[in-house]
């Protein structure tokens, strides 16, 4: 029993490696072109200097490749784009609330005596809360 519980999790760990592998790779459709990539800073220049300090000599050139810079401003390129559209993105809970935030608001506001015997701002406070659980259920 031991020896197959050890087989299925080396399986797991296999195929999870290999997924990860997959669907972390370039498409197909996007070639990284080294040529095109302008050189990097040199580390005499200030600006790169104390990012360097603690590198060693085999990890600068590393990041010097060509490949490596694309890989890096690849990713950046994605992410700044993954950024944009979930900050475009509209959620219809978070507007839902938002309006009813409002209309509790107005209507705290409106109002001579809180009930229960709380304080304005606790009042609020619990009414918000519900409305945040309503919204979000």
């Amino acid at each position: 029993m031991p020896r197959t519980t050890l087989l299925l999790g080396c399986c797991l760990v296999l195929a999870s490696a290999a997924l990860t592998w997959y669907w972390q790779r370039p498409p197909a459709s996007v070639r990284l072109d080294p040529a095109a990539v302008p050189p990097t800073p040199t580390a005499a220049e200030p600006s790169s200097a104390a990012s360097t300090q603690s590198a060693s000599a085999e990890q600068l050139q590393w990041l010097a490749a060509p490949l490596v810079r694309a890989l890096v401003r690849r990713y950046q390129a994605l992410s700044a784009e993954r950024e944009a559209r979930l900050a475009q993105r509209r959620d219809p809970h978070f507007e839902r609330y938002k309006a009813e935030e409002q209309r509790i608001v107005e209507d705290l506001l409106a109002l001579q005596d809180i009930p229960d015997g709380l304080s304005r701002d606790q009042y609020l406070r619990q009414r918000l809360q519900e409305a945040r659980e309503r919204s979000y259920q």
